[in-house]
Formats: structure tokens, C-alpha cells, sequence
């Protein structure tokens, strides 16, 4: 039987550098998915090419030291992004330009008004825009 390690301050912090360097990685991808929309207008191409550059960048790279670990894990929330929007293109239907609904649908978080959430949305006429205030 394996033993398995101890829990430790140090093994906790490398954890969450690496969570925040593939949440850093998969914020990225999608800005430059976006900013890379006007030149190259095939979805699915850009998502490909995004996917293998970043696939290539993991593999110049090695764990030896925190840099590269923190960088290769960036490229690995890099490329899960665009692997994602890659099979989303591959699934949606010619008509609707939806994946259809189940678990694939709700797995690669084809939301129904698109990669938005409805906060994000403007509000339409019929929906007042909804203000908090914050009183001291």
C-alpha cells in the first residue's frame, strides 16, 4: 500500500499557484480568442491554432523549476479553454448555432444566450435595470 503525503502549508501554496496560474491561463485564452475574432474569422480554426501553439508551449517547458510550473500550468487553463470552444464549434447545430441540449451542453457550459450570463446582458425595456445601494 502507498502511503500518501501529509498535508502542509508549503504543499497548500503551490496548490493555489498553480489553480491561479490555470485560472490566469483560461482568462487569457479567451481575451485573445476574442482580440484574434477579426483576423481570423473561422472559429473554429482560431480555437485549433490556439489549442496546438499552447499544446506546443506545454511541451518546451518542464516542473524543474516554479516558473515553468506556474507557466505550464497557464498553458494547461490556456488550452482546456480553447479545446473547449473547439468542441462547442464542433457540436452546434448548423441552424440554431447551439450545441443541443444534455450533458454535453451543460458540461461545456453552452449557456442558452451564449458564453454570457444573463447579468451580463443589457436590460431590455421590459426589464427595469436594477440598481443596489450600499447605505452606511
Amino acid at each position: 500500500m502507498s502511503k500518501t503525503g501529509k498535508l502542509t502549508t508549503g504543499k497548500v501554496v503551490d496548490s493555489l499557484g498553480s489553480v491561479g496560474s490555470v485560472f490566469a491561463g483560461a482568462m487569457t485564452s479567451r481575451i485573445i480568442s476574442e482580440k484574434l475574432g477579426g483576423i481570423l474569422p473561422n472559429q473554429k480554426m482560431k480555437h485549433a491554432i490556439l489549442t496546438l501553439v499552447s499544446l506546443v508551449g506545454m511541451g518546451l517547458l518542464n516542473r524543474r523549476d516554479s516558473v515553468q510550473a506556474l507557466t505550464q500550468d497557464a498553458l494547461i487553463g490556456f488550452s482546456s479553454t480553447q479545446l473547449n470552444a473547439l468542441v462547442k464549434e464542433f457540436l452546434k447545430d448548423k441552424d440554431t448555432q447551439e450545441v443541443k441540449e444534455g450533458v454535453l451542453k451543460t458540461g461545456l457550459g453552452s449557456l442558452p444566450l451564449g458564453d454570457y450570463y444573463p447579468y451580463e446582458v443589457e436590460p431590455t425595456k421590459e426589464e427595469p435595470k436594477r440598481v443596489i445601494e450600499f447605505r452606511a
